[in-house]
């Protein structure tokens, strides 16, 4: 009988061992495919609830995986013809590779959920799901990552329309060539909201740099401004974005600018003040406004945002073009950065500068949710991106 109870028992333990490890294994699996879904995916899914919300499955076929077009398009980025010749091939290559892999995949992994879309060029699909469904998803290790997606996740068959914005007057870098009717005017962008003070400091320093070598400037002496600017903008009703330098002392503060900001008259906005110059950048329109800030004894010169007053500038067209070809990791980087969780580390201002006047898709002066998008539909070639025409590479530093 005791025996009995012994084997019993040691049969017992090892039901509860076995049972032990398959929840251990279970809470493992369950973690690793916790891991695949995105922070920004992590907060919709607590802020939904039980409500679903719209994800982008990406998937993982091993060494089969489409290589992206940097490679291919490295040597020719500056013949445009080119550049469409490999996309146009990389598009067929992919459209053969993936179509069917994801139509499959879509049918293995997808049973009871609300499917959106499904690409026949790159290795992702595009469903409405409650959090359940998309954990169930994640454990396939078929399944590489899930991100959140636009609340508009349908991806229209023609290219979004984009408005078209006034440009108004700005300096060089700021007004960006993208093919359309006149310049677009890139003030608002968000590149400026986080470098405004760092490039408003190297204006002022190149001005200093300009008065101490004795070099020609745009404005005769005892004048504030270039009189062919000044001209312009008396005549014009355009909008005009400058950059103004106050008669301050150093040690220069935000607080000292603001204070002489005060006393000016007319402005239709500040944009940027400076905290480590003693400049702001703002918007004038018409002659009464521009003389009322030339007339101020708070300013000292003036010029188009962030450009200095040297006379000549030489700029050299040597740049080739930039063509917006993101793929679909460039696309999820641009959604992270418009529901708040920060843009991708660059390694140079000129990267942040393509990132974010790239991003902005519509040319708005934000980015939004929309933004990333349409930057998905150019990742799958549903639509095409922009090609920024710059004269000089130092366009993208300033």
């Amino acid at each position: 009988m005791k025996r009995n109870r012994k084997t019993w028992l040691s049969s017992l333990l090892a039901v509860v061992l076995a049972a032990s490890c398959a929840f251990s294994a279970l809470g493992a699996q369950t973690e690793a495919a916790a891991a695949k879904l995105s922070d920004a995916l992590d907060a919709a899914l607590q802020a939904a609830g039980e409500a679903p919300v719209s994800v982008l499955i990406t998937l993982d076929y091993g060494e089969e995986k489409l290589q992206g077009w940097e490679e291919q398009l490295s040597g020719v980025s500056g013949d445009i013809e080119a550049v469409h010749a490999i996309r146009e091939a990389v598009a067929a290559e992919a459209k053969a590779q993936f179509q069917k892999k994801n139509e499959a995949a879509a049918q293995l992994l997808l049973q009871d959920v609300q499917v959106q879309y499904i690409s026949p060029y790159s290795p992702f699909i595009t469903i409405t799901a409650d959090a359940q469904q998309i954990l169930e998803i994640a454990e396939n290790p078929l399944v590489a990552s899930i991100d959140l997606l636009p609340d508009a996740v349908e991806i229209p068959n023609q290219p979004a329309q984009t408005e078209k914005k006034p440009a108004g007057e700005a300096g060089f870098g700021v007004m960006a060539d993208v093919g359309e009717d006149v310049l677009v005017n890139m003030i608002h962008n968000d590149y400026y909201k986080m470098y405004a003070d760092e490039l408003l400091r190297e204006v002022h320093q190149a001005n200093l740099q300009t008065l101490e070598n004795g070099e020609a400037l745009v404005m005769p002496a005892g004048e504030k401004m270039d009189p062919a600017l000044l001209e312009k903008i008396r005549s014009s009703d355009s909008l005009y974005y400058l950059t103004v330098t106050f008669a301050l002392s150093e040690p220069y503060s935000e607080q000292a600018n603001r204070k002489a900001l005060d006393g000016l008259d007319g402005l239709e906005e500040t944009l940027y003040i400076g905290t480590t110059s003693p400049c702001a950048l703002v918007c004038v329109k018409g002659a009464e406004a521009v003389d009322a800030l030339l007339a101020s004894e708070e300013v000292a010169y003036v010029s188009l945002g962030f450009t200095g007053i040297a006379k000549n500038i030489a700029v050299i067209p040597e740049a080739d073009p930039y063509v917006f070809a993101p793929t679909t990791a460039d696309a999820r980087a641009i959604l992270r950065y418009a529901v708040g969780l920060g843009a991708p580390e660059n390694t140079s201002r000129s990267h942040a500068k393509k990132f974010f006047f790239a991003a902005d898709t519509d040319l708005d002066g934000s980015i939004q949710t929309d933004d990333a998008r349409e930057a998905l539909r150019i990742a799958v070639g549903l639509s095409e991106g922009r090609t920024f025409t710059v004269t000089t590479n130092s366009f993208w530093e300033r």
